[in-house]
């Protein structure tokens, strides 16, 4: 190793490198043991001096466990592999000392060991660094528009390569999203996240494609996705299959019984009442998912996951699938949804951005989700405030594993335009095991 570092608050003890001040003469790392989820890291210092300085050097390091043991600082062991690298970073979570050799009685001699073990999270991480994003936009850049639909050539999604992700393990990604649509303000933004390959597969139905046994129409209209929506028509308080799709064979055997979540765009807002349900059928097998109420008002909305197909297959060829939007509704008289796009998005990430009051996220603002915490930025001062929550097992980066991202965003108000648009970008701290 090139240099080895402890901070704790704002605290720098130096054990091994270029900058190690006396009483250290050297340091060496013995077999760390794991334990679980944390790792014993074991180090050998070779301390060389006046007596006093090393009595201050050793209490300087017991006071400073004590700090971590009390949760008054943040501490973490920086190493550096060799000079080309950049540092790699472990929290460490408490600490004690032992003498070696003959102890304290060292001291007097002008020099003694002592062995620091450290109990520290069972990785080591990279500096921060941009995943690199693909689509229509834009090849391997480190930050890409995503648009709200796929119509005349939109792309709603960013693909990533696995094999351009650093590391070992699968690490927590930071998610920046900015809005550049002068006029919009977004109230929502779902972003889901798939662990394969997309290719130039498309989850994604529009309304005008789907197929119903009750009254139903295709209705041109420039704002809608494909240049149409579909309107179905129905009576009474009954449950029907108000529109189906039929996923064809070779998209079924990608999705292979992953769960999906259907994010819906509605051509014109529902009023009250509406449930909906999915039904997936592939042969003899159905699965349904629970109902959902949507919400009056509001042109997107996510709706229950479901398995598509509802079981996986394997590897091998498989039949279509059917996929049917159930509705009912419990007040008499005559009902109607207009259907402009169902996006099947992927769920082995997901975060949905809502949005905390009657605001949202405005143009030249962005919101940053790093850790768990979600603030949003003004591009133009600097300054950050809190206006959304994040919902959701978040976002990850997975070495190998060629991934893409899926996003819609809805407006303040209910509004959902398909030529909506935000800038995505993604970062990470590549986490390594071993160094």
């Amino acid at each position: 190793m090139f240099s080895l570092i402890l901070n704790v608050g704002e605290d720098v003890i130096v054990l091994f490198g270029p900058d190690i001040v006396e009483p250290i003469k050297g340091c060496r790392r013995r077999p760390g043991k794991e334990l679980g989820e944390t790792f014993q890291e074991e180090l050998e210092i070779i301390l060389h001096g006046a007596p006093g300085s090393i009595d201050a050097f050793i209490r300087s390091v017991e006071m400073a466990f004590s700090r971590i043991r009390l949760g008054q600082a943040e501490a973490v062991l920086s190493l550096v592999p060799d000079l080309r690298e950049t540092p790699y970073k472990s929290k460490v979570l408490a600490g004690s000392i032992a003498f070696l050799g003959h102890g304290s009685a060292d001291r007097m001699r002008g020099g003694m060991g002592i062995c620091l073990t450290i109990e520290r999270e069972n990785f080591w991480e990279g500096s921060l660094r941009a995943a690199a994003l693909s689509n229509v936009h834009g090849n391997n850049q480190p930050e890409l528009l995503v648009d709200n639909s796929y119509a005349s050539g939109r792309n709603p999604f960013a693909m990533i390569v696995g094999s351009t992700i650093s590391g070992e393990l699968p690490a927590p990604a930071r998610v920046r999203i900015e809005n550049v649509r002068a006029g919009k303000v977004y109230a929502e933004v779902y972003l889901g996240e798939g662990f394969h390959g997309l290719g130039d597969l498309r989850p994604y139905f529009e309304g005008e494609s789907g197929l119903s046994e009750i009254t139903s129409g295709v209705v041109p209209d420039a704002s809608s996705s494909g240049g149409a929506y579909t309107l179905v028509q129905w009576s009474g308080t009954a449950e029907v299959e108000s529109l189906y799709w039929v996923i064809d064979h070779e998209l079924a055997r990608w999705m292979d019984g992953r769960v999906f979540r259907p994010v819906v765009r509605f051509a014109a807002a529902p009023g009250a009442d509406f449930w909906v349900r999915w039904g997936v059928k592939h042969g003899e097998s159905l699965e349904v998912s629970a109902w959902q109420k949507l919400e009056s008002g509001k042109l997107l909305q996510a709706l229950p996951a479901v398995h598509v197909p509802p079981v996986s297959l394997g590897d091998v060829a498989v039949e279509d699938v059917r996929l049917s939007l159930f509705c009912r509704r419990d007040v008499s008289g005559g009902h109607s949804l207009a259907v402009d796009f169902v996006y099947l998005m992927a769920v082995d990430g997901w975060r949905t951005y809502a949005t905390l009051g009657s605001g949202g996220l405005a143009v030249g603002e962005r919101l940053v989700d790093e850790r768990g915490l979600v603030i949003s930025e003004a591009t133009s001062t600097g300054r950050w405030k809190i206006t959304h929550q994040g919902i959701g097992k978040g976002i990850w980066m997975v070495p190998g594993v060629d991934m893409y991202l899926a996003a819609l965003m809805g407006e303040v108000g209910g509004s959902c335009a398909i030529d909506d648009q935000v800038k995505l970008k993604v970062e990470y701290r590549p986490r390594r095991k071993n160094l």
